[in-house]
């Protein structure tokens, strides 16, 4: 690198002071001839051929350095002719253990080989199967859905059938229901229509006679059930005590008498029972009282405001009273020993009122008197409106 810098100086000062010195061989001599120009154009061409050749001269150093790097010095050595034997030696016995060491490598190659062969086979093997299982995967998916829409037809069908089915049986059972209710009302009235008869044969009542005739014959029928009732079914003990418990029933006895329909079947002309006198009124009494008998939570009492009587009483009223529902029907007036005027007030108050709340002094059959509470409502609706169901439990 010195001798690079070196000559790149000595160059740079020789090209230098060469045109320098012709400049100033022009610059100091003055310009009377022609021969001074020339003299500098001979200076300025004696220095450019002087560095063209140095110059050339640092390109062939140049070539030689680059030579020499390009080419390492390799120190001669001494060779042992013994020790390069056994070197010799060395390398044969390695080579041929790396020989033997590639064969094995070799064999083991081919053995991974034929494993990674079988392996790709069974791979092979294994894809097909799936492919296999997937198609009958798909061909059993196929089948379900075709089997699961099939059967969502069929269910839909049995569901509109089973629901076309349970119309058909509703409507069956609406019509048993109401056949059973006309059954139930025709044996009231074919019951009462042999009683009816039996009176006719009897005695024949006149015009002006004839509904007081149909009253006392289903009395005369209250009376006789009352008396074929045996003793051990007769409820011992009252359950109503309270209010509450009273306007409970109550509204249960006129729900009950409301649910009635009015008896009209033998009421026309065309009636096949044209000789026996029959009225609608009398059977409807007899429908209601035979329904308000089984009422024996308290003593149900059934009163007509058209008649200014006390038509039925249940067979409480012996618990209560002592007296038989007869008895206390035909003589309630005289049986109450204090309240007549609170039991018309409570009458009148139902004109206004759904009911009404009093309390009276009756008569036992002991001859004591007994307070009682009376829990009086109006039926607004059907066959029996306006008629007046009374609950009586004691104070």
């Amino acid at each position: 690198m010195p001798i690079k810098i070196l000559s790149r100086m000595n160059i740079s000062g020789i090209i230098v002071g060469q045109y320098l010195l012709a400049t100033l061989a022009v610059s100091i001599f003055p310009f009377k001839s022609w021969g001074t120009i020339g003299f500098g154009l001979i200076l300025a061409s004696i220095g450019s051929l002087a560095t063209f050749l140095l110059l050339k001269k640092w390109e062939s150093h140049l070539k030689k350095e680059r030579v020499n790097v390009s080419k390492p010095s390799i120190p001669a050595t001494k060779i042992d002719p013994f020790y390069s034997e056994a070197r010799f030696q060395e390398i044969e016995k390695t080579l041929i253990e790396s020989q033997s060491r590639q064969k094995e490598l070799i064999e083991e190659l081919n053995v991974k080989n034929e494993s990674l062969h079988k392996i790709e086979k069974e791979k092979v093997q294994f894809e097909n199967r799936i492919g296999d299982v997937h198609h009958e995967l798909n061909a059993l998916k196929t089948n379900s859905e075709e089997e699961i829409r099939r059967k969502s037809v069929l269910l839909s069908e049995y569901q509109e059938t089973i629901n076309q089915q349970r119309d058909v049986i509703k409507k069956k059972q609406e019509l048993i229901a109401e056949l059973e209710s006309k059954v139930q009302d025709l044996n009231y009235e074919v019951k009462t229509l042999l009683q009816l008869a039996e009176l006719g044969n009897k005695t024949t009542p006149t015009n002006n006679q004839k509904e007081m005739t149909t009253h006392e014959s289903a009395e005369s029928y209250m009376v006789e059930m009352y008396e074929e009732e045996k003793p051990e079914n007769r409820t011992q003990n009252l359950l109503i005590k309270t209010p509450e418990e009273a306007s409970s029933h109550l509204k249960r006895c006129i729900d009950i008498a409301q649910k009635i329909t009015g008896a009209n079947r033998f009421g026309n002309g065309n009636s096949r029972f044209k000789d026996i006198p029959i009225d609608n009124r009398a059977l409807d009494l007899r429908r209601l009282f035979d329904n308000l008998r089984c009422e024996n939570s308290g003593t149900v009492i059934v009163y007509s405001q058209k008649d200014n009587k006390l038509l039925f009483a249940n067979n409480q009223t012996t618990n209560l009273l002592g007296w038989s529902p007869d008895k206390l029907t035909n003589h309630f007036s005289e049986i109450i020993a204090e309240g007549t005027q609170e039991w018309k007030k409570g009458i009148g108050a139902l004109s206004t009122t759904s009911d009404s709340k009093l309390r009276l002094v009756m008569k036992t059959k002991s001859g004591q008197n007994l307070l009682v509470h009376c829990h009086l409502g109006i039926i607004p609706t059907g066959a029996f409106r306006n008629h007046i169901i009374g609950i009586l439990y004691p104070a």
